[in-house]
């Protein structure tokens, strides 16, 4: 454990990381809240259905902020490597999906099978992403590329399990 290296997080509203390639990040401390309040008198006239449903939109206003932020992470993050592209969601082709998934990095588990995730903040964009795998599904042609994408970020992971160093 001693020969891992250690960062004291200090208080404060930023926290700077250097990874191993000696890049520092600047991230910013974000305060999260959301509240609701709710009178002696509301609480008297108030149904606990109709209370819950309060505390429910407190809970849902603070987890779509959470949500955003991860959002802007992940594009700040993408922007920088390089991994983005200009397509609308709603006019995706399997080609810009067959581009975006050579772009990215894709881990295996060990008997072989992909840890894709793919991530969509609107629900057209969800059934898009649907259409495009039915897409796939139904012609061999694309299932076809599809696997030889799939084929080598199967051994780019390979290479790079077996190149990684562990610590201890």
């Amino acid at each position: 454990m001693e020969d891992i290296p250690k960062q004291t997080l200090h208080e404060g509203n930023e926290l700077y990381m250097t990874n191993i390639y000696g890049n520092t990040r600047k991230t910013k401390m974000n305060k999260y809240s959301s509240e609701i309040e709710i009178s002696l008198k509301d609480f008297e006239d108030t149904s606990f259905d109709e209370i819950v449903k309060k505390i429910e939109k407190c809970g849902l206003e603070l987890g779509q902020s959470k949500m955003q932020l991860l959002y802007n992470t992940m594009n700040e993050a993408t922007e920088i490597t390089g991994n983005t592209t200009n397509v609308n969601i709603e006019s995706l082709s399997v080609d810009d999906f067959f581009n975006m998934l050579e772009m990215i990095e894709i881990n295996f588990s060990n008997d072989g099978k992909h840890n894709l995730s793919l991530i969509s903040n609107t629900n057209k964009g969800y059934e898009r992403l649907i259409e495009i795998s039915e897409e796939i599904n139904n012609s061999h042609k694309l299932q076809d590329k599809y696997q030889n994408i799939m084929k080598t970020k199967y051994w780019e992971w390979h290479a790079r399990e077996n190149t990684r160093t562990l610590v201890g």
